[in-house]
């Protein structure tokens, strides 16, 4: 094996190189002599290796004693924690050297065993026991109670600490542990442990003469460290002693094994100790003598908090006279299992869902973590190590699943409960990760008090459940609530629980909290809606998925609105026949605007909704849907550019609208019929049907109305008018109503609504030359599209800001990100306004000299707006392509083409731009006449917006002209 190689023998790793061994991760302190016999040993497994070899690899310029060499190999056993009697790593061959019995072996790409997880985080709690070590090493007795819930790492840390601990020079280390008994325990037997493991590891024989001096009651309970004499003359003296000549000779016995050394007595899982041992605990924390003792003891969290019982008692008085320092455990948090996970991989970078997965799923208990990661590298689902740590599998797929070696310690610990505690703990893992008693008192048909009071006892022992509060219901109801003390204790038991009795507990549960309550039963729907869900209720199920829907909707939550309707819609096939296309309908009509917002009106599934919704509309004659279905159905064309279709739907809305005299639908109606006329650019004629839809808006009344269509009508037709009165050449006015649409969608408390005005302002002061208000305006969209997860919205506001930002590499790069955001979000088509932020993008890349791009740029605009029949923005190209024309006679060709272009539509501003471009044109070719003679009608037919954009240049132009 060459020098050079890395070995890994149980939770060790040796590495020659770096002349290290650590433990879990963590160095261990050796000196080099003692490391370089663990080399020589280690890497010989198996073989005998000579005392004398040994001497001369280690030593090999020194005279050494065997006596050297003794003290050496004992030097490391302690770092390996390796007894002689029972060694796992150095054998003694009597009278000839050792031999290295551990399997040792170069790292491999397997990931860590369950015992091999390096120890990472507690830095807090490791500095608390390296502080309470240092004041009992200047002779103040300590006694710290390490606390936690199972498995969250108290011995893990112990070991840790205890490793950092054995390099000082006379410390002594006793370790007991305390073992859980069905009735009376041996008195003092974890105390006996610890003093029978010191004395092996004592091979000079004082810690047995300090016994024989001030401990002979003890040594007479210990035959196994006395000859057979020795120990009937040992029992002899001890006889007719009692309690408390035992607790009084182990204090001096401490006290003397201290005085060359610190004394740590380590004594494990102490809620289980038998009473003689808490009262000897007691004892010491007592004594007023100066000792160099600490006494470090691991003890459950439900226990300590308990304050019940012996240990209890002895908690309370000690904490009070402030005779111990508790020192509590907590869950790791992901970075500190992100930091564990890139120690597993050899530093590799761990994917963040899996941190967050891991946490989530075990509550950060390190005992459940190590168990999981374990289980995912044996079943291929995570490769972990060599420094890779890579996922292999979805993780959603797992989130009920457990593993077998931790189903198998729940299951041993669910079985030590009495059947009544386990028909109680079975029922409530029904009623959910956290449940009121009141609930499992319905499942199953028992008192509430009989229940609460079971499920306080189980909380007390900390095995299974925890206390987390209380729960006050509408009608009265007050109950204790509590909370598995991990998803996998709630995963195991459930599994536990027949299909008949799932759907019994579950359908009583619901039953339970819909009487409580009542008519507020919409803050609890998605939880009514789990119960009824599997309780085979399909018809409640369905009416709480609906509610919780709305809630969601209502809150912006789209994707928790998104997942009700799919639950809900799963449903459906299971209700009478008759009730199945009614609920459907009520499902998609009220989703449907969720998408629209969320995935856009380009997304297939928003128009395949509104399409199925207006048939059973149509099927069923059903008009309470009618109108906010012909709306999505129109967004869904508008944007598609189905321009004839989308103004059918237009008319048939209003006049359904009118049909019913509800105004808020007429405005609805009026505003559609505003935006499809101006997609067909009949300007004058979407102008009168947006004013008419202001005209008609009440903002306390149609506030509502955006429930049903995701947007404030309002908003949109003023939008509409700002859009028609730019076109034709009011663009004082435009910006007039363009305020006026964000006014309005902030008093109708519609974040969607004001993201998009403001992402129309945006707009709108780009084509007026005004960069500032441009970016504060896309900015302010900006926020609220990420703060409520509008992502159309958002891209269209990130690229109108780059457009106004200076020329910065990070500009490019969200540009990049912008597009991408726009695209992900119309899967099925392109956005009718694709061609105008194209031909926005242009500009901006050829102001920067990109030309190239900017040409390709726009023969992408041109191509969109042909399949998209736009006509309004045609002239705005053709004005664009003459900037990139490569000569004069293309140039002139090109705005010629857009005047032509913006007069055969009516678009005043558009007839401005390209009368202005040409009229420059003519200037440069010394044609200055024929300019003045195009430009000064055009201009006198503006009465507004001469502060600004292309009228104020106009008119200075004129000006310049007149004058020359």
């Amino acid at each position: 094996m060459r020098a050079s190689q890395i070995l890994e023998f149980g939770p060790f790793r040796l590495d020659p190189t770096e002349e290290r061994l650590r433990w879990r991760g963590r160095p261990v302190r050796l000196r080099p002599k003692a490391l370089a016999l663990l080399r020589q040993l280690a890497e010989r497994p198996g073989e005998l290796v000579t005392r004398e070899d040994l001497i001369a690899s280690v030593w090999p310029d020194v005279t050494v004693s065997e006596a050297t060499l003794s003290d050496c190999v004992r030097e490391v056993r302690r770092a390996l924690r390796d007894p002689h009697d029972a060694p796992r790593y150095i054998e003694t061959v009597r009278g000839r050297g050792y031999r290295f019995v551990g399997n040792a072996a170069a790292p491999t790409a397997a990931g860590p065993r369950n015992s091999e997880i390096p120890f990472a985080g507690r830095e807090a709690e490791r500095g608390a026991l390296d502080l309470a070590l240092g004041r009992a090493r200047e002779g103040q007795r300590q006694l710290v109670f390490l606390t936690g819930e199972p498995g969250i790492g108290k011995t893990t840390l112990v070991n840790a600490f205890l490793d950092d601990a054995r390099s000082e020079e006379g410390l002594r280390i006793a370790k007991g542990q305390c073992l859980e008994h069905f009735g009376e325990g041996e008195p003092y037997g974890p105390v006996f442990e610890a003093i029978e493991r010191l004395c092996r590891d004592d091979e000079s024989d004082q810690v047995v003469q300090i016994l024989q001096r001030h401990g002979p009651t003890w040594l007479a309970h210990m035959p196994s460290l006395l000859s057979p004499e020795e120990h009937e003359v040992a029992v002899l003296r001890a006889a007719g002693c009692g309690r408390e000549r035992m607790l009084r000779e182990f204090g001096a016995v401490c006290e003397a094994l201290a005085t060359t050394g610190i004394l740590v007595l380590v004594l494990e899982d102490l809620h289980w100790s038998d009473p003689s041992t808490l009262d000897l605990v007691a004892a010491l924390a007592h004594r007023e003598e100066t000792s160099r003792l600490l006494v470090l003891a691991t003890v459950r969290t439900a226990e300590m908090r308990a304050g019940v019982g012996a240990l209890g008692a002895h908690v309370r008085e000690l904490l009070s006279h402030r005779q111990c320092l508790e020192l509590p455990l907590e869950p790791l948090d992901e970075a500190t299992i992100d930091v564990l996970l890139a120690l597993c991989s050899g530093g590799a970078q761990p994917p963040g869902e899996l941190t967050e997965w891991l946490a989530r799923r075990t509550s950060g208990n390190p005992l459940f973590l190590m168990a999981l990661i374990q289980w995912l590298v044996e079943t291929d689902k995570l490769e972990l190590g060599s420094g890779q740590c890579r996922l292999r599998a979805d993780l959603e797929a797992l989130a009920t699943l457990v593993p077998d070696g931790l189903r198998q310690l729940i299951e041993k610990q669910i079985e030590l409960l009495s059947e009544e505690e386990r028909d109680l703990i079975e029922a409530a893992s029904a009623a959910g990760g956290e449940f009121a008693a009141a609930s499992v008192a319905a499942a199953l048909g028992r008192k509430e008090i009989e229940v609460e009071e079971q499920c306080e006892r189980l909380a007390r022992s900390g095995t299974v459940l925890r206390a987390s509060g209380l729960a006050e219901w509408p009608d009265g109801t007050v109950s204790a609530v509590y909370t598995f003390v991990h998803a996998f204790y709630r995963d195991v038991l459930y599994a536990r629980v027949s299909a008949s009795r799932r759907v019994h507990y579950h359908r009583a549960i619901a039953e339970r909290l819909e009487i409580a309550y009542g008519s507020e039963a919409e803050l609890i729907a998605p939880v009514l809606a789990r119960h009824y869900g599997e309780g085979r209720r399909p018809e409640r199920a369905v009416h709480h998925h609906a509610a919780a829907l709305a809630t969601a909707a209502r809150r912006f939550a789209d994707s928790e609105a998104g997942a009700h309707a799919q639950a809900a819609l799963a449903f459906v096939p299971r209700l009478p026949a008759d009730a199945r296309e009614p609920a459907e309908l009520a499902i998609l009509a009220a989703i449907a605007p969720v998408y629209l917002r969320a995935r856009s009106p380009l997304d297939p599934g928003a128009e395949q909704n509104y399409n199925r919704a207006l048939e059973l509309c149509d099927r069923l004659g059903d008009s309470s849907w009618l109108c906010p279905v012909l709306w999505g159905c129109f967004e869904c064309c508008a944007k598609r550019s189905q321009l004839e279709k989308s103004h059918a739907l237009a008319n048939r809305l209003l006049a359904e609208a009118e049909n019913r005299g509800e105004d808020g639908y007429v405005v609805l109606g009026h505003s559609a019929l505003a935006a499809a006329l101006y997609s067909l650019s009949r300007f004058e004629e979407s102008l009168a049907h947006a004013r008419r839809a202001l005209e008609l808006y009440d903002v306390e009344r149609d506030a509502a109305f955006a429930e049903r269509i995701g947007q404030d009508i309002g908003t949109l037709s003023a939008f509409s008018a700002s859009d028609s009165l730019f076109m034709l050449g009011f663009s004082d006015q435009a910006w007039q109503h363009v305020q006026l649409a964000i006014e309005y969608a902030r008093a109708a408390h519609h974040p969607y609504s004001e993201a998009a005005a403001h992402c129309s302002a945006a707009v709108h002061s780009v084509l007026i030359g005004d960069g500032d208000t441009a970016r504060s305006q896309a900015e302010a969209g900006i926020e609220l599209a990420r703060e409520f997860t509008f992502p159309l919205v958002e891209g269209i506001a990130r690229l109108v800001r780059t457009l106004v930002l200076p020329d910065e590499p990070a500009t490019w790069t969200e540009i990049t990100e912008s597009v991408q955001q726009i695209q992900s979000t119309g899967e099925g088509g392109t956005p009718h306004n694709a061609p105008g932020l194209i031909a926005l993008m242009v500009e901006a890349f050829d102001e920067r000299g990109l030309r190239p791009l900017a040409r390709n740029l726009l023969a992408a605009a041109f191509e969109q707006a042909e399949q998209n029949r736009d006509r309004n923005i045609r002239p705005f190209l053709h004005l664009i392509a003459s900037r990139l024309a490569e000569d004069d006679e293309s140039r002139e060709r090109e705005i010629e083409t857009a005047l032509e272009l913006a007069r055969s539509i009516g678009a005043r501003n558009s007839e401005l731009a390209a009368s202005l471009q040409l009229a420059r044109f003519w200037c440069e070719a010394g044609r200055r006449d024929e300019a003045r003679a195009l430009l000064t009608p055009v201009v006198a037919t503006f009465s507004e917006g001469f502060e600004h954009g292309d009228l104020l240049e106009a008119t200075q132009l004129l000006e310049e002209l007149a004058i020359s």
